[in-house]
């Protein structure tokens, strides 16, 4: 993807450093024995050749670098294929399966070894193969190609005065997790889509997200019962939702009827989202917030739950705290809906074409419409400026939103400690992450 065009140039704040060049260097192997070596296929750092067949030591745009690499800063960088934004660290999964990680690490939560915050991405030690990755309060978690999932960070293994943690500050293979499509990471409370269509959960609830009202803590995965034929998983703090059949179930809290079923009851079986029965394509839920949306066959976009800072899109925001829709509505003015990222009081969308429309509270600039408002959200979804290229997947944090790029670069914009920053400050509209 790096050959479409040129990189980003403009600096981020607080841990939105470029990353560091690539460092791997290509094969070198000759045919038949042979000693010569083509100079273009061994350049090191994810550089091409010049005119003089002679490897380029720094780069001015793109096309400088290999097809799976993007130029930052005069460096070539693998491409990413995902971000995930935690509420003080961030991940990016790369081209290679790679992980690398930035942000608060007083868990272990980059991955690196060490307990040391970082500005700036280090590796996960040791992650060669990695095919999807989820950020929770204080662990990290790789799906890897053979189904099994690896952790780093800290995770707690038994309730008390104080919980009993484990810790591993390198990825260390989750246990009694097999076969799976993907995690799915809230503030304590997880999830896993496996491939035979069913969903184990772990972690605390204490409104039945366990799948059972007596069970509020599991160090263990447990199978969700009454739940099959899950094709997609989103989890929040205290609540889940997901496809299954074309349709939305969700379970756990609903104080904000954030389950859609026209009530505030807490739900331990995955009940039905009213009028979402088939033709859904996507889903999120809030992080760390109440509020649900979905991308239905014709692109278009429902949401339910919380809507005191218009999260909702509908055009309207509650009259109070608590205040909410408890069935789905129709998300005004957007239509082309691919997927969806959802933070705890903002939502955004990403279009066909490659943009992102996002709606709700900007209170820390998370709806990247360029301002800052703690007053007045965004009632309907407005495009992100300053994207500088076609995004082709997003993601949020309660209060930050990102988007992987076309050419493989990642543009955050909110806050700046859920990105990866040390310290905290603010930016209203996209700036590099990686």
């Amino acid at each position: 993807m790096g050959g479409a065009g040129g990189g980003p140039s403009q600096t981020a704040g607080a841990g939105g450093e470029a990353p560091p060049p690539d460092t791997a260097s290509a094969g070198t192997g000759g045919e038949g024995g042979s000693l010569s070596v083509d100079p273009c296929s061994a350049c090191p750092g994810g550089f091409k050749c010049g005119a003089d067949d002679t490897c380029k030591a720094a780069c001015v745009d793109d096309t400088d670098c290999r097809a799976d690499h993007f130029c930052a800063k005069g460096g070539c960088h693998l491409d990413a294929t995902q971000v995930a934004v935690g509420y003080n660290h961030a991940c990016v999964l790369l081209v290679d399966g790679s992980v690398r990680c930035w942000g608060y690490n007083g868990d272990g939560e980059l991955g690196d070894g060490s307990t040391a915050n970082s500005a700036t991405p280090v590796a996960a030690q040791g992650l060669t193969n990695a095919r999807q990755i989820a950020i929770g309060a204080t662990a990290t978690f790789a799906t890897l190609q053979d189904g099994t999932v690896d952790y780093f960070g800290t995770r707690i293994v038994a309730l008390g005065r104080p919980a009993v943690t484990e810790s591993s500050l390198i990825p260390t293979r989750f246990p009694s997790l097999d076969d799976v499509e993907l995690v799915a990471a809230g503030d304590g409370y997880y999830g896993a889509a496996l491939a035979d269509g069913s969903v184990r959960v772990w972690g605390s609830s204490s409104d039945g997200g366990l799948g059972d009202p007596a069970i509020t803590f599991s160090a263990s995965p447990l199978k969700m019962m009454n739940l099959a034929y899950v094709s997609s998983l989103s989890v929040s703090s205290a609540f889940a939702c997901a496809i299954v059949a074309g349709g939305v179930q969700c379970w756990g809290n609903n104080n904000s009827g954030q389950l859609g079923n026209g009530m505030t009851a807490a739900s331990s079986i995955p009940i039905q989202v009213d009028g979402l029965y088939g033709g859904v394509v996507a889903l999120d839920v809030a992080k760390s917030g109440a509020h649900a949306c979905a991308v239905l066959k014709e692109s278009t976009v429902k949401c339910w739950g919380d809507d005191y800072e218009a999260q909702l899109g509908d055009g309207f925001k509650s009259a109070c705290p608590g205040c909410s829709v408890r069935t789905p509505v129709v998300v005004q003015g957007l239509s082309g809906a691919l997927s969806l990222a959802l933070g705890a009081y903002h939502s955004c969308a990403l279009v066909q074409g490659g943009t992102v429309k996002c709606w709700g509270s900007y209170s820390v600039g998370q709806v990247g419409n360029g301002t800052i408002e703690g007053d007045s959200p965004q009632l309907s979804p407005q495009d992100v400026t300053g994207l500088g290229g076609s995004a082709v997947s997003i993601a949020a944090g309660p209060a930050s939103t990102c988007a992987v790029l076309e050419n493989g670069s990642v543009k955050c914009w909110g806050s700046s400690v859920e990105i990866g920053g040390t310290v905290d400050s603010l930016s209203p509209q996209p700036a590099p992450l990686w």
